[in-house]
């Protein structure tokens, strides 16, 4: 982290051992004045988004192919399940 403190690059540390999500929002708001972020992250970065209730819309690519296999990640991976209430339903 030195090295890009040295050439000028704005670091937020947002949690001691683990990224603390919330805090990491208010940090973006506070310092940039960023509102909203579109993130394209695995299983884990989803899984925390959603965890802490900081996703009010979710995109779901259906692509003419099949990608997998035994190795393949989820969309999610995490602790537990989690409750999501969407504000409307597209059928």
């Amino acid at each position: 982290m030195a090295a890009l403190l040295k050439k000028g690059v704005d670091v937020l540390v947002a949690g001691k051992t683990e990224i603390d999500f919330p805090l990491l929002m208010s940090l973006l708001y506070d310092k940039y004045q960023i509102r909203s972020l579109m993130v394209e992250g695995g299983p884990t970065l989803n899984y925390y988004m959603l965890k802490n209730r900081l996703v009010d819309e979710l995109r779901l690519i259906h692509l003419p192919f099949i990608v997998g296999g035994a190795d393949t990640p989820p969309s999610l991976v995490g602790g537990g399940c989690i409750s999501v209430r969407w504000k409307r339903c597209f059928t």
